[in-house]
């Protein structure tokens, strides 16, 4: 059921308006450009990786792993030892051995 008040009108060729062909050139420009782009890179990685290193160097991705604990005793440590009671030297040393086996329990796998 159509509503009698509404009628149909036709539309003048005024008023139709074309598709914009230009978008569909455009988007294969880019399409075009981005696949030269990757046949290019295939070709030779080398720039890209450098690139890509850099990059990393930059926002320091890549850094060497900070041990948790010294494996040696500082110059303080081993003058704080000699003033110390034989049990209280023994209490350290076994703190900082466990401390570093705990560490190293975290770096290799179980």
């Amino acid at each position: 059921m159509k509503d009698e008040k509404v009628q149909d009108q036709p539309i003048s060729p005024e008023e139709i308006r074309p598709a914009n062909q230009g978008l569909g050139k455009r988007f294969f420009v880019l399409l075009a450009i981005g696949f030269i782009f990757l046949v290019l890179a295939a070709a030779n990685p080398a720039p890209i990786k450098a690139a890509w290193a850099e990059f990393e160097r930059i926002i320091q991705l890549k850094s060497a792993p900070l041990p948790a604990s010294p494996a040696k005793l500082s110059d303080h440590e081993i003058e704080g030892l000699t003033s110390m009671a034989p049990q209280q030297q023994a209490e350290l040393l076994m703190a900082r051995s466990i401390k570093r086996k705990k560490c190293f329990r975290l770096v290799r796998p179980a």
